[in-house]
Parts: structure tokens; sequence; C-alpha cells
């Protein structure tokens, strides 16, 4: 009988296969999960074609710094530049602006939104970014 990699032990070529199938699955389930919003271990996942979702996209790479945002991973260093012009973006790469800040989280989101004028095509939206909940308006 011959069998997929040509191997002449049917139990080694299932461990094969089967790792395969987990490297493949893991890979898929760590591209989709969101970022961690505000340090809470809460994730989301959003849908960039509504207001609040490109919103989630931006903070995404913002917030965390992922290479996962369809909007490319440099807009992370390009906006924390903008709102921390005393941190170099080399050294903001990796670090979280609103991670530790608790009660001012909020305050911290609503702050960068002011730095995202691709906002202003969308008139008004919301979302829920793990317990810091705010609304957003245009700016």
């Amino acid at each position: 009988m011959r069998h997929f990699l040509n191997c002449t032990h049917p139990a080694a070529e299932f461990l094969v296969l089967l790792l395969i199938v987990t490297v493949v699955a893991a890979g898929y389930l760590a591209g989709s999960t969101g970022a961690d919003i505000c340090g809470t271990g809460k994730s989301t996942d959003p849908d960039p074609t509504t207001f609040a979702g490109y919103v989630d996209y931006v903070l995404d790479d913002l917030v965390q710094n992922t290479a996962s945002s369809p909007y490319g991973d440099n807009k992370g260093a390009i906006y924390y530049e903008k709102f921390y012009p005393d941190i170099s973006p080399g050294a903001a790469r990796g670090n979280s602006i609103c991670h530790g800040k608790g009660s001012d989280c909020q305050k911290c989101l609503s702050d960068i939104l002011k730095y995202l004028k691709p906002c202003d095509a969308f008139t008004t939206g919301s979302a829920q970014y793990a317990g810091c909940s705010m609304q957003f308006q245009q700016y």
C-alpha cells in the first residue's frame, strides 16, 4: 500500500500529518485573534468595513503595534510619534500606549482618536473595548 509521504511506517506518517495540521491550525488561530486592548487580556476581532471596526484595526496597530493590521504596522509608530513626540517610534515599538492606565484608559483612547482623521468619512459609531467603553464621535 502506497502512503501519502511514501513512508514505510504508517504511524510515523500519521504523526507527521498530525503535526502539519496542528501547525496550520495554530497559525490560523493566532492570525484571527484581535489585539489585547488596554491590557485587560480581552481581545476583539473587528470588521474594518464599519466605523468602530476601522478604528479598532488602527488601535490594534497603535496600542499593540502588531503586524496583523491590514493598514500596515507603521501606523502605530506614526501615531505614537504624533501623540508622544518625546518618544521615538523605534523605542515605542512593542509598547502599549494605554496599557495599565486603568480609569484613564478611556481618555487615553479618546485622545488617540483625535489623530485618526480617516474616520472623518464616518459620522458616529460605538464600540466596546474590553471594559473601556466609549462613544466615538467625528473629530
